[in-house]
């Protein structure tokens, strides 16, 4: 039983985390030289992943296999992976400018709370 849930917990991470990359089940599939039916089957928790596909996975999403196997934080390790994803094509003055922006508005919000 409790393989099951280790195996439940590592598909819905691997899935979570490519939705959160912005990729495609294809585009996955076409970086770990694999058939996209066989993303899917990762994805679902139909093919349990060896250390090594873990590590891929891990490499590919910017995370430790750590990551991929706990149930941590997800929700703010999602809004992360995605505000990197953001960040990734831009300019390092572009990106620092929106670490400003995002300061700042940070800053706003928590004098609205007070």
């Amino acid at each position: 039983m409790a393989g099951q849930n280790i195996v439940a917990l590592v598909a819905g991470n691997i899935a979570r985390r490519r939705r959160a990359a912005g990729l495609t089940q294809a585009q996955v599939a076409e970086r770990l030289s694999v058939e996209k039916e066989s993303v899917s089957r990762m994805e679902s928790g139909k093919i349990v992943l060896n250390l090594e596909r873990l590590q891929q996975f891990a490499d590919m999403y910017g995370c430790s296999v750590t990551e991929l196997l706990t149930d941590g934080d997800g929700d703010l390790q999602t809004q992360t992976q995605a505000v990197m994803e953001l960040l990734r094509p831009l300019r390092q003055k572009e990106r620092e400018a929106v670490l400003r922006f995002v300061s700042e508005a940070v800053r706003l919000l928590r004098t609205q709370d007070t």
